[in-house]
Parts: C-alpha cells; structure tokens; sequence
C-alpha cells in the first residue's frame, strides 16, 4: 500500500501595495486580509505623495504594515543627473526588497517606464519556503 502524500500548506502570498491617495482601495484589501481565511499578507505599502492618508491606514492596520515612500520631485532635487527611468528603478528596487509575489497598485496615481517594468518583469521568481 501507497504512503500517503503529505501536502505541505502553500507559503504565504506577499503583497506590496503602491498607492498615492487616501487608500480608500487599500483599506478594503486590508479588511480582507482581516475578514477572510486567505494565506495572504500585505507587507508593504508605499506611496509616491508624504501626505496619503493610506499610509495612515497602513501604520494603524492590525498588525501595522511597514510603509515607505518616494515622490519623484524630491528624488529627482536630492540627484540631479538621475532620470524619471532612475526613478522608477528605485521605486523597483524599495518594492523588490518585500520580496513581493503580487504587486498592487491601488490607486497609485503614476504611470510606470521601462526602469520599473524591466526590474519587475525580471526579478527572479520567491522560492518556495
């Protein structure tokens, strides 16, 4: 007789969540998390404006979800020779560092080039854990 094959529970999906607003679709996907049994969890929100009140609703979730931010004029002010592609990549690089295996962009209020979409499209897949 066969053993039996044990199935290993999948591991966690890795959201980042990029907004620009009040976070108003932010606050639903997190009520989700909260509400439903889903092996899913946000763990990272970032914003392009200091000022969105998602940000707000990130810090205040239950558990807090880590937040940055990074607007592009400051970006581009802090280093003058960088471009708008520099400062996609950037924005590449904070939401590659989560590790994410979904990215969504819940009301972000900017449209990506090249230096996001390439970094993204071919970042190496999470392992398994």
């Amino acid at each position: 007789m066969a053993e039996p094959i044990e199935s290993k529970p999948a591991p966690q999906l890795r959201i980042v969540v990029l907004i620009s607003g009040s976070g108003t679709n932010l606050q639903a996907l997190i009520d989700a998390q909260n509400s439903f049994d889903v092996n899913a969890k946000i763990v990272l929100v970032l914003s392009n404006r200091k000022a969105a009140y998602g940000l707000i609703r990130a810090a205040d979730a239950s558990p807090p979800i880590r937040t940055a931010y990074l607007a592009l004029q400051p970006y581009l002010k802090a280093n003058p020779d960088n471009t708008r592609d520099d400062y996609d990549a950037e924005i590449a690089r904070i939401v590659l560092r989560a590790r994410p295996d979904l990215v969504v962009l819940a009301g972000w209020m900017h449209v990506f080039g090249d230096g996001f979409l390439n970094l993204v499209n071919n970042a190496p897949q999470r392992a398994e854990e």
